[in-house]
C-alpha cells in the first residue's frame, strides 16, 4: 500500500509541476488523486478484516508408535481469531470434543483391536473454518501374566494360633481371584467381581489343625483370561505354650512312651476295657502314619468285623476336675475304610465320681460326624464337669468294626470362662 501511495503522490508532484493549469484543472486533479487514495485504503482495511483458518498438530501419540492400555491423544491448536473447539476421531468416528486448551482425549485401546488405527483431529475457528490433521498408530495390547506376592507371613518365620496370609497381586488387564494353599491343599479362594489391577486380599488361617513343624503356605493368583501367577513360602508351626499335654488328666496322650508293661499292645498309662480281650491283632503303635513325633495309635478291625474294636481309656487322678468347670479335649484322628455313618463314633470324654461312678459323657460333635472317611483331622470336644464330677475319663473305640482308625496328640485342658 505505501508503494501505491508512494507512485500517486509522485504523478500529483508531476502534475503540478508540468503544467501551469487554471484552478479548476488543480483541483480535479486533487480530487481524482483523493479518490484513489480512499479506495486503495478501504481495499486495505476490508484484507485486513478477513479471519484465517485455524492450525492444528498433533503433539502426541508419534507416528505408526505402538500403543497398549490407555492412552492420552495430546493436541496443539491455534487460530488468529481464536479456537471453538477440537474433535477426536478414532477410525473416522467422533470420541470426544474439547472447548478448551489443553486439548486432550485419553484413549483406551484396550477396547479396539490389535493392528493399525487412525487417529484424527478437527480444529475449529469461531466462524466455522476448520483444519485437520491425522495419524497412523498400531494398537498392540499384549496381556501379561499377572505377578503375586505374599506380605505375611514371612519366610522362615515361625507362626501360631490364628494367622492373616496376606497377598497383593497385580495384573494389566485385572485380578479375578487368589487361592490360598497349605501343603498344596486348597484352603480358600478370594475372589472379585470388579477385576482390578491392584488386589490385597487375605485368608486367616487356623494353625491348630495342623501338626507342628514345617508347612508351605502358596497362593496362586488369576488374571482375566485364566493366566496365573505364583508365590510361596515355608513357615513353622508351633502351639502355644498353653496347648501342652496337661499330666494332671492324661499321660502318653501322643503314644510316643511305647506299650503299657501289663496290657499286650496297649499304650503305656492306658487301659484295655476288656482285659480279658486280645488287642494284639486290632491294636499297634504305628510308626508309618504319624500326626507328629514317631507314634500313632492305630486300630483295625478284622475280616469278619467286629462290633466295637477297643476300647481303651485313661482316667484322671482323684479330684481334678471341678463341677462347673469347662475342660476340653482335643485329638487328631485319621480314617480310612468306614462303610456306616455311625462309625463316627470314636472318641469320649466322660465324667465320674472319685470312686469311679459314671456322671454323663460327652463326645465328637455333631456338626464333625461326616465324612467318616477323613485324613488327619483335629477334633475338639467341650463339656462342663456336672454337680458330683472329681474325675474324667478319655475312651478310644472304633464303633462298628470297619477299617482303621489312628489317634494322635490327645490333650485335655481346662478352659478359664
Amino acid at each position: 500500500m505505501l508503494f501505491r501511495l508512494l507512485i500517486i503522490t509522485f504523478i500529483v508532484y508531476f502534475s503540478s509541476i508540468a503544467y501551469i493549469h487554471p484552478e479548476e484543472l488543480h483541483f480535479g486533479i486533487i480530487s481524482v488523486v483523493r479518490k484513489k487514495i480512499e479506495e486503495l485504503l478501504a481495499e486495505e482495511v476490508k484484507k485486513d478484516k478477513k479471519d484465517s483458518p485455524p492450525k492444528v498438530v498433533i503433539l502426541s501419540p508419534a507416528a505408526n508408535s505402538e500403543l497398549s492400555g490407555k492412552v492420552e491423544i495430546i493436541a496443539e491448536a491455534s487460530d488468529d481469531k481464536g479456537i471453538a473447539k477440537v474433535e477426536f476421531y478414532i477410525d473416522a468416528i467422533l470420541k470426544s470434543t474439547s472447548t478448551a486448551a489443553p486439548y486432550s482425549y485419553s484413549w483406551d485401546t484396550t477396547q479396539y483391536s490389535n493392528g493399525p488405527h487412525t487417529v484424527k483431529l478437527i480444529a475449529y475457528d469461531t466462524i466455522g473454518q476448520s483444519a485437520s490433521v491425522y495419524r497412523i498408530v498400531i494398537v498392540n495390547n499384549v496381556d501379561r501374566a499377572p505377578s503375586a506376592s505374599i506380605i505375611a507371613p514371612v519366610e522362615g518365620s515361625t507362626v501360631t494360633m490364628t494367622v492373616n496370609v496376606v497377598v497383593a497381586a497385580y495384573d494389566d488387564k485385572g485380578i479375578s481371584k487368589v487361592e490360598f494353599y497349605i501343603d498344596d491343599a486348597l484352603k480358600f479362594v478370594s475372589a472379585t467381581s470388579t477385576a482390578p489391577s491392584s488386589y490385597t486380599c487375605s485368608w486367616s488361617w487356623d494353625t491348630t489343625q495342623y501338626r507342628e513343624g514345617l508347612h508351605t503356605v502358596k497362593v496362586i493368583a488369576y488374571d482375566s483370561i485364566g493366566q496365573t501367577a505364583a508365590a510361596q513360602c515355608t513357615v513353622t508351626v508351633k502351639y502355644s505354650g498353653d496347648s501342652g499335654v496337661s499330666d494332671k488328666f492324661i499321660q502318653n496322650g501322643n503314644f510316643e512312651q511305647g506299650y503299657s508293661d501289663y496290657f499286650p499292645n496297649v499304650p503305656k498309662y492306658w487301659e484295655p476295657e476288656l482285659p480279658q480281650k486280645n488287642y494284639s491283632s486290632v491294636l499297634s503303635l504305628d510308626q508309618s502314619v504319624v500326626w507328629e513325633g514317631m507314634y500313632s495309635l492305630r486300630m483295625v478291625a478284622p475280616q469278619n468285623g467286629e462290633w466295637d474294636v477297643g476300647p481303651i481309656f485313661q482316667t484322671s487322678d482323684y479330684d481334678t476336675v471341678t463341677p462347673g468347670k469347662t475342660y476340653e479335649l482335643t485329638a487328631w484322628i485319621k480314617s480310612e475304610g468306614k462303610e456306616w455313618q455311625n462309625e463316627w463314633y470314636v472318641i469320649t470324654m466322660q465324667w465320674m465320681t472319685n470312686d469311679g461312678q459314671p456322671l454323663g459323657e460327652v463326645t465328637i460333635p455333631e456338626s464333625d460326624r461326616t465324612p467318616v472317611n477323613y485324613d488327619w483331622k483335629k477334633f475338639t470336644i467341650r463339656g462342663v464337669a456336672p454337680e458330683g464330677a472329681r474325675r474324667l475319663r478319655v475312651k478310644l473305640l472304633q464303633h462298628f468294626g470297619h477299617g482303621k482308625t489312628w489317634f494322635d496328640d490327645i490333650k485335655v485342658k481346662e478352659i478359664n470362662q
